[in-house]
């Protein structure tokens, strides 16, 4: 279901407070696979199910206990579904979305993804992950 424009709109600004987007590296018997996550935390359930509801993704617990922190997590191809939404409105952490949104350009550019990335291509996707840890260290505002 998309967003309205006010969805969309308020999402980037929560998103800019409190959410991420990382490249995370898994380890295959056929090498490196890099993904895009999103991830958005919050102590009250509601906003989280409201951000799963419109973007789908998952809700896991991160903090078990009396005051419990909520984490709204989605990958890849509906990462970038919600980084393209919130784009235009983002402040904070708009490098941080355009990067994510290029490297997702980048893994579909590939004219054959069922082929075992090359060197070069495991190189480049590690230095998207690898800019984005930097960009994730600031704490510009």
């Amino acid at each position: 279901m998309p967003g309205t424009l006010e969805d969309k709109v308020y999402a980037a600004g929560f998103f800019d407070g409190e959410g991420s987007v990382t490249i995370t590296r898994q380890e295959t018997k056929y090498g490196p696979l890099h993904h895009l996550v999103v991830t958005a935390s919050q102590k009250h359930l509601k906003v989280i199910e409201w951000f799963c509801n419109i973007w789908e993704g998952y809700i896991c617990i991160r903090r078990p206990g009396p005051v419990q922190l909520y984490d709204w997590r989605i990958t890849t191809n509906g990462a970038a579904r919600f980084l393209t939404d919130i784009a235009p409105y983002t402040k904070i952490k708009s490098n941080q979305v355009a990067l994510g949104l290029e490297f997702t350009e980048l893994v579909h550019s590939r004219p054959n993804p069922r082929l075992k990335l090359t060197d070069d291509e495991r190189a480049i996707r590690e230095a998207y992950k690898q800019e984005i840890m930097q960009l994730n260290r600031r704490r510009e505002v």
